[in-house]
């Protein structure tokens, strides 16, 4: 099964033409709304891709829809798949939760601020996906190799020597 990321990569599109306007007129919160908005449906559709690409790729969907966020975004970032680690997302997550009090100035701030380094990591996560699926033989041999890695570091986080 090849992971489908038009819709991903449409969003992020999107979220770029956003915040290239929003940079060139900084001081209109109807286009700073919009962004933000841009910014959460982009956000939902990466952890869905995240969670789609490691259910084809090395664990079952059950075992993906079970997984803690982040021990997902450890296991992408295991497979090479993100460009930035835990703290990164758990950034990315923390500005998404922000977004419902997005009428507090200084939260609408905050998530804007968070919008470039967020779309820098989507853009590496969409060259990823596209990369596995142009060189499937690539693809394998990283993925076997990831399933190892992931496999040891998972084993090692269940028997306690991995802390959060």
């Amino acid at each position: 099964m090849t992971l489908d990321t038009r819709t991903l990569a449409n969003a992020a599109s999107r979220l770029r033409e956003g915040l290239d306007r929003y940079q060139r007129n900084i001081g209109d919160d109807q286009l700073r709304d919009g962004l933000i908005q841009r910014f959460e449906f982009t956000y939902e559709l990466a952890w869905k891709n995240l969670q789609r690409y490691i259910g084809e790729n090395l664990a079952t969907p059950s075992e993906v829809r079970g997984m803690p966020f982040p021990d997902l975004i450890r296991t992408a970032s295991e497979m090479s798949v993100v460009k930035s680690g835990w703290p990164a997302w758990r950034s990315f997550r923390d500005l998404r939760n922000k977004t419902s009090h997005t009428y507090e100035e200084s939260a609408a701030r905050d998530v804007v601020a968070g919008i470039p380094g967020f779309l820098e990591e989507v853009e590496y996560m969409l060259e990823r996906f596209n990369r596995h699926s142009e060189h499937p033989d690539d693809r394998e041999a990283t993925i076997g190799r990831d399933r190892e890695d992931v496999e040891s570091g998972l084993n090692d986080r269940t028997s306690g020597s991995d802390s959060p």
